[in-house]
């Protein structure tokens, strides 16, 4: 079970990009590699699926627990493959930015996986090795075996690698020069979906070049090994939604998903078909489900509002009762409106509001929810757990469920909810709650037996 994960000090210290090369240089080197988010950022496992045509998945202590994060470790990494783990935030940084509950440093004290620390150097020398040391020590396990300098020139790089070993006791295994024709642009978290696979794929090819030449990628490979095995014990899932098909929306507006969600119902053995409301496709006329997931649509409001045929399929497929989950985007889809700078651009009209850019992160973070009415997840009480992150606001972004921030208990109403729908901005983590997600299951089942399912 050989993994490592990588780390840093802060955000925007390079992880993603050179996590990406590191992922690319072991499939060259013939590896089987599976990576991980630490946290609930959805984009770069996407990122690294569909670039690096590897599986990826999220690994979350505050939307699961520990035996589920142990769990998707270890039946991910137990046939051999390498398990390259990408921090979140700064190493240490945890809920409400006072603790280390859900940091990278607890996934990896957790499952006792060595940390590489990338440290940006550009516009410091000496002060590395203290910044270094200083995570190194900060708690007894931080696992902290080897650093990586970015942005860092190789006169800096040969100037500082023996005074951070002599001041640390920290390996220094290479370094990455700066390398503008290489930068990635960023769009709301990590990486941006917005450049084409064969640009993308190239400058990780580029970087990749560079760091086998400055990396030492052989101590990295070898540290991996001394990863101790996960004892992991997954809970059988049973395939009682077998027969029932549910449609998801997938395309470049539409490709938020928890790579678990999907997996947790392909376990439950539901059949999955996508279908795109870009390429104005409809809704399957034998769906039992529905689910619209988070991603881009005011990037594609214009295309959106034109294909008639995907929202009238929806809008039908609604208002027959389908089982529904709408998540942030696929919410915003389902509005009267979405108005960007380039205009308004009528959507779906299920709910009645315009939703529109408040140029802001908007209730941005981890939440608990709380049905404050029966749901298609279950009765009022019902409990589960989720992410918001949006820079788009809805006049009524509904009151099915209360949203409550850990520490703070800052709390608001928010998602549409009834016996067959679920239409709010919070992504949901079906494994913070499977009770809830079975309901919807049951829903779609009972959907299914209907003799006035017109989509049969």
């Amino acid at each position: 079970m050989s993994r490592l994960l990588i780390a840093a000090p802060k955000s925007g210290s390079g992880k993603t990009i050179i996590t990406c090369a590191l992922i690319n240089i072991l499939k060259n080197r013939g590896l089987k590699v599976v990576s991980f988010k630490c946290g609930p950022d959805y984009i770069d496992p996407i990122f690294h699926k569909a670039v690096l045509e590897i599986p990826s998945r999220n690994i979350d202590i505050f939307m699961s627990d520990n035996k589920i994060v142990l769990n998707i470790l270890g039946e991910n990494t137990k046939n051999g493959e390498f398990g390259l783990i990408e921090g979140v935030m700064g190493y240490y940084d945890g809920i409400g930015g006072i603790s280390t509950a859900a940091s990278s440093y607890e996934i990896s004290s957790l499952s006792n996986t060595p940390v590489l620390l990338v440290y940006d150097v550009k516009g410091s020398s000496l002060t590395a090795a203290a910044v270094i040391k200083g995570m190194a020590e900060f708690k007894k396990d931080s696992n902290i075996k080897a650093v990586l300098l970015n942005r860092a020139t190789e006169g800096v790089y040969n100037s500082l690698k023996n005074v951070i070993e002599n001041e640390t006791g920290v390996k220094v295994i290479g370094y990455l020069p700066e390398l503008k024709d290489c930068e990635f642009k960023s769009r709301y978290l990590g990486l941006s979906l917005g450049e084409s696979k064969e640009k993308v794929l190239e400058k990780i090819n580029n970087i990749s070049t560079v760091l086998e030449k400055t990396v030492d990628i052989e101590y990295l490979i070898n540290l991996s090994k001394t990863a101790p095995e996960i004892n992991f014990n997954p809970e059988k899932i049973e395939p009682f939604a077998k027969g029932v098909k549910i449609a998801v929306a997938y395309d470049e507006a539409f490709n938020f998903y928890y790579e678990d969600n999907i997996d947790y119902l392909v376990k439950a053995e539901v059949e999955i078909e996508y279908f795109s409301p870009l390429k104005n496709e409809s809704v399957p006329k034998d769906s039992d489900g529905l689910i619209i997931g988070g991603g881009y649509p005011e990037m594609f409001a214009k295309e959106l509002s034109e294909n008639l045929n995907t929202k009238n399929s929806v809008i039908k497929a609604i208002k027959s009762g389908i089982p529904l989950i709408a998540e942030c985007g696929g919410f915003m889809y389902l509005n009267k409106a979405i108005k960007t700078d380039d205009g308004k651009f009528e959507m779906c009209g299920i709910f009645n509001s315009v939703c529109q850019n408040t140029n802001r992160l908007t209730h941005f973070g981890y939440v608990e929810l709380t049905a404050q009415e029966n749901s298609v997840f279950g009765s009022a009480g019902t409990k589960l757990k989720g992410h918001e992150f949006h820079y788009y606001h809805c006049e009524n972004e509904g009151h099915g469920f209360k949203a409550q921030k850990p520490l703070t208990g800052k709390s608001w109403q928010c998602a549409f909810t009834n016996e067959n729908m679920y239409a709010g901005f919070p992504h949901l983590y079906f494994y913070s709650n499977i009770e809830a997600v079975n309901n919807y299951l049951n829903r779609c089942i009972e959907f299914k037996s209907r003799c006035y399912n017109e989509f049969k």
